[in-house]
């Protein structure tokens, strides 16, 4: 009978408490998630958007990025946001292609500032694209086995999914990059939702290991001029590659393992044993997201230090001065941790409130929770999108539940 009355009364408790009003600026502690798998596949509490889809944008988070500099050329119709179409001559002039804006899907791959390879000689940048995963784990095994470490591009969606994924890369020692919250084509979303898929993606990786990435990657590698000037307003280095393994177009886990391994072959034997032939490094592109590339990757770092080149985080081999955002100073402008509920010292935002760190997880066990949905800014669910009480809502009734069972 207990068990019947919260089953009844927890859905309707969650509900309520996502259903207040917004605040951009307030978070749970760091490091609170629920233990995968979790209902609706949400394991990260509070209300975000819906999965896998563009959110709308968040005005406070849009005014608080200085977007002069920002082209007018216009986004993309949105009908391409899951897929662009090239018109015939788009690609005439090789470097930007038909509107004279440096395109890369329709400009012949063109990339102005990025950042798309390790400076050193012999300097390797393996970076993984769309987790966390269920298959990221034993990637973090392999990686752990042989003491190496890597980047790691996330997208929000995923990190509801994995949390405790996220959690355990980034304690390893690897670095956590942006990759977006649905993995849309920047080039056909709006300024002011490339903004909003920036910050609910860098709210997610702050919630559960409690910083903010300074670096974040394009999907599919779309970007022009505007998004480019976007993200550059927010503060950000965008990370690309010389080296992509097109890992993500094949399902059969014995090709894909062919496919890797003969790419990373070709670009070992042309560089030379330890990058001897070339004056750069190099940034492959892979992806942890399903088995079959994930599976493959082992085979790629043994073929790496088999032929002495040296594989390092991309901040690393870049020599940035901090992978993260300093949240301890003040941030007037661009990617403002304030904004995500970060705290920031003398920062203008005077909700922010402390948080707890990154070691001291609460895990919630997801057989007590009866339906957490979270709230969407895309109209499934409430018509708000809903302040953070739903983690504590849960927690407090799985006390209640444990005491009661």
């Amino acid at each position: 009978m207990r068990r019947h009355i919260l089953q009844v009364v927890l859905p309707l408790l969650i509900t309520q408490a996502a259903c207040q009003t917004f605040d951009p600026t307030q978070l749970p502690p760091v490091g609170t998630f629920y233990a995968p798998p979790c209902p609706g596949g949400r394991c990260l509490p509070g209300p975000y958007p819906t999965m896998d889809k563009v959110p709308d944008g968040v005005p406070l988070w849009t005014n608080s990025v200085n977007l002069t500099a920002v082209p007018t050329w216009p986004p993309r119709p949105s009908s391409m946001e899951f897929g662009i179409l090239c018109n015939p001559g788009d690609s005439m002039n090789a470097s930007l292609g038909a509107s004279g804006m440096c395109d890369y899907t329709c400009g012949n791959k063109c990339w102005r500032d990025e950042v798309t390879m390790c400076p050193g000689q012999g300097q390797w940048g393996v970076t993984y694209d769309d987790g966390p995963s269920d298959y990221t784990p034993a990637l973090l095994d392999h990686l752990l086995a042989i003491n190496t470490k890597v980047t790691f591009f996330v997208i929000g969606s995923r990190i509801m999914e994995r949390p405790d994924v996220l959690h355990r890369a980034y304690a390893e020692g690897h670095q956590i990059c942006l990759h977006t919250w649905s993995h849309a084509s920047n080039t056909a979303l709006t300024n002011e939702q490339i903004i909003a898929e920036t910050y609910w993606t860098a709210r997610a990786v702050y919630q559960v290991i409690g910083v903010v990435p300074t670096c974040m990657r394009w999907p599919y590698g779309d970007s022009d001029d505007r998004t480019r000037f976007v993200l550059r307003a927010l503060g950000l280095k965008v990370v690309t590659w010389n080296h992509d393994t097109v890992d993500w177009s094949i399902t059969d886990p014995a090709v894909e393992a062919q496919t890797v391994t003969g790419n990373f072959t070709n670009w070992i034997n042309a560089a030379g044993p330890a990058g001897g032939n070339s004056k750069t490094g190099f940034i492959s592109l892979e992806h942890d997201l399903f088995n079959a590339s994930a599976s493959a990757a082992p085979l790629a770092l043994t073929l790496l230090q088999k032929a002495n080149y040296t594989i390092k985080r991309v901040g690393d081999c870049n020599n940035w001065p901090s992978l993260y955002i300093d949240t301890s100073k003040p941030i007037n402008t661009g990617l403002n941790p304030a904004l995500i509920g970060a705290p920031v010292a003398n920062a203008t935002s005077s909700t922010a409130k402390p948080t707890g760190t990154a070691t001291g997880t609460a895990v919630i066990r997801p057989s007590a929770i009866a339906n957490v949905t979270g709230a969407s800014s895309n109209g499934s669910g409430c018509s708000k999108i809903g302040v953070e009480l739903v983690g504590l809502v849960v927690l407090s009734v799985t006390v209640l539940i444990n005491a009661l069972i």
